[in-house]
């Protein structure tokens, strides 16, 4: 049977349990505006009931109760819609960081700016207009070197400014692995400290906020998946890995691919630094869309460029040609379906090699000192593969030069060249290479080393670097969020503009150049160029690679504008090389004038000016597309949270209304002890 003294205990239990309610809804309170907190509710109980019998031979009199309890302190939240939102968050803050980076883009390709492209090559073709206007002016030929040089200081300056803004967002890349590390480890720590606090039979509501918290920032920075445990812990994983295993985390580290430029790729701290095994035989940049999946690779050959000698028959290499080979003629010369002309009498060696040089015809020629007091002439093609060996020399050539010099035997049916193969030191060649997928090999061919068309991997860029075989591991860890957006800004968006700058500055500097190649300076000068030639890099099938960023004046325009090509030239009867139609004739820079209006970009649907509005055109849309997205996802986001809110948010009004609630139930309870208090104090005085 109850003891007297145990009603005072209910009493006590019911002022303990309203205070601690009265706590719970003043933490309620206190963190109304706290990000992630989960408002709580006492669960309140009634003790274990007594029997009204104190000895067996007594009737059963029934059960009195022993106040009240709280079982534990519930945490209000919906998982699912949890889930949703780090969904939704993640996907906004992708395109959220595209939006901002590409907002960059369009500052430094503005058009309305004063030092923009676009106000270059305008000012540039105007003053070839004033040269054709009057081509014997000494200073419309100044203004045209002056505004030449400022439009490829323009095209020089934008293309730095997006490879530094690449670089800034490959810096911004780092600090986000950096961030995705220190919260990796907190929740895992988080997760430690739950199970702890569960162990000790107390509901750890703060520390799962915490946590959940700690998810939702994780969620922007990188994408992820949540899985949680029996034991309220959570899995982690980015991309196919975990990245948080209950109380484990695991490192991601950056690390620098020297075939995306220098730029970082985003690695498993226990991962070797590049995809492939053996670098030495290929090197691997994948994109994070890439599929992950693991290769064999066997490289049988790699691809090559052809190159051609002459024997060392140069005493001299300033001496004439002519005087080296007396039986030598003057006259036209092709290489590549490339004319220039050749004079014998007055070329050496050295002004020979120049003068293929700065042609732009697909082949880089070269002098050497084969044995002492011998030189001789190389000639190599720019790029590799058997589709690009080098076609010298037609029947309808004036000149015999490479006869003389022993590259060619004589002339094909259709007029071309026949290479003599005892003076090839390398033959051109297509790299051939084995790809095993665990299922099937499929054996692949370049005319380049480096595959970067996607076609052989979605995605994913190849090098050969030699013969062997290795092992590669495509294993992306990002599918959205920032992480993501800034690798696609970084690796395509922003690579995308600074190709078609490139190929603007190639096919404008290209195109003029063979124009101005064949016309004739003020003072008779011939086969020079306007701007500096560019012959692209070897292992690049797009021979526009970097043409931008090198874009230049040549030196000879700049330091003599006389020089300037305005005049046609003309072959007279008889004569084996043109001559200047004078300097009043402007047929020649009329000519470069009119490439403006050249379709010469796009599959020859749009002309330069056309080109580069296309090109902002697109980072526009881009920019705008990525802005609605960020509405949208922000509309999403928005109704998502309401929805939570409702379930997990702290409304004011409702906790006022449980603050009267306990708050009269602690004074009632506080009314009651004080009653049977006086009761006991009268039951004892009767004593």
């Amino acid at each position: 049977m109850p003891s007297t003294f145990g009603t005072l205990e209910i009493g006590k239990s019911a002022l303990f349990t309203n205070m601690k309610a009265l706590n719970v809804v003043a933490h309620n309170i206190s963190n109304a505006n706290t990000p992630e907190y989960a408002r709580q509710r006492p669960d309140i109980v009634s003790r274990p009931s007594e029997t009204l019998k104190t000895f067996a031979s007594e009737p059963y009199l029934g059960q009195v109760g022993s106040g009240a309890g709280i079982d534990r302190i519930q945490q209000y939240r919906d998982m699912f819609l949890d889930g949703r939102l780090r969904q939704e968050r993640s996907s906004q803050s992708y395109w959220s960081s595209v939006k901002d980076n590409l907002q960059q883009v369009e500052y430094i390709m503005s058009e309305l700016s004063d030092s923009s492209v676009r106000t270059g090559m305008s000012s540039f073709f105007n003053a070839l207009s004033d040269v054709v206007e009057n081509p014997v002016s000494v200073s419309t030929r100044t203004v045209l070197k002056e505004t030449a040089v400022t439009m490829t200081s323009f095209f020089n300056d934008t293309y730095e400014n997006l490879d530094t803004l690449r670089k800034d967002i490959n810096t911004v890349v780092s600090e986000k692995i950096n961030q995705v590390n220190v919260l990796a480890d907190k929740i895992a720590e988080l997760n430690r400290e739950i199970g702890v606090t569960s162990a000790q039979g107390t509901e750890p509501n703060d520390l799962r906020d915490h946590r959940e918290l700690a998810l939702k920032e994780l969620s922007e920075i990188i994408s992820i998946d949540v899985e949680y445990d029996e034991q309220d812990k959570v899995i982690v994983r980015a991309g196919t890995r975990e990245l948080v295993n209950r109380i484990h985390s695991n490192e991601l580290k950056v690390v620098e691919n020297k075939l995306n430029d220098g730029l970082y790729d985003i690695r498993w701290a226990d991962e070797r630094d590049n995809m492939s095994y053996d670098t030495d035989v290929v090197s691997v940049a994948a994109r994070p869309s890439a599929p992950a999946r693991n290769y064999t690779i066997t490289v049988n050959n790699l691809a090559r460029s052809e190159i051609i000698s002459s024997a060392p028959v140069f005493p001299d290499t300033n001496a004439s040609l002519s005087s080296i080979f007396p039986g030598i003629s003057s006259g036209s010369l092709t290489i590549n379906g490339q004319e220039f002309n050749v004079d014998a009498d007055n070329t050496s060696l050295r002004e020979f090699t120049d003068l293929v040089n700065n042609r732009n015809a697909g082949v880089t020629a070269s002098w050497e000192e084969s044995v002492p007091g011998a030189y001789s002439l190389s000639l190599k093609s720019d790029i590799t593969g058997i589709d690009n060996e080098m076609s010298l020399g037609l029947s309808s050539d004036k000149s015999n030069l490479f006869s003389q010099l022993g590259f060619i035997t004589g002339y094909d049916g259709s007029g071309k060249g026949i290479k003599n193969n005892a003076q090839i030191i390398q033959s051109a060649a297509d790299a051939s290479f084995d790809l095993f997928d665990g299922v099937s090999s499929v054996t692949h061919s370049s005319g380049v080393n480096r595959i970067d068309d996607f076609s052989v991997i979605k995605d994913t860029v190849f090098e050969l670097q030699g013969v062997g075989t290795t092992y590669i591991e495509i294993n992306p860890t990002v599918k959205s969020s920032e992480i993501k957006a800034l690798l696609d800004v970084r690796d395509y968006e922003i690579p995308k503009v600074m190709e078609g700058l490139d190929i603007m500055a190639w096919e404008l500097g290209n195109s003029i150049n063979k124009i101005h190649f064949q016309g004739f300076g003020q003072s008779g000068q011939t086969q020079n160029n306007l701007f500096t030639a560019y012959h692209g890099y070897e292992n690049f099938p797009e021979p526009h690679k970097d043409a931008a960023r090198y874009f230049s004046v040549d030196q000879a325009i700049i330091e003599d504008p006389s020089a300037i090509a305005a005049s046609k030239g003309i072959l007279r009867s008889g004569a084996v090389l043109p001559e200047s139609l004078g300097e009043g004739n402007s047929e020649n820079m009329l000519e470069i004038f009119n490439f403006k209006d050249v379709k010469a970009f796009s599959n020859n649907t749009a002309n330069i000016q056309d080109y580069y509005i296309s090109i902002n055109s697109e980072v526009g849309i881009l920019a705008n597309n990525a802005d609605t997205m960020v509405e949208q996802k922000e509309y999403v986001i928005n109704n998502l949270d309401n929805k939570r809110q409702e379930v997990m948010g702290v409304n004011l009004d409702e906790e006022m209304a449980e603050l009267i609630k306990y708050q009269q139930s602690y004074a009632a309870a506080s009314r009651f002890i004080s009653s049977f208090n006086s009761m006991l104090d009268a039951l004892i005085g009767m004593v």
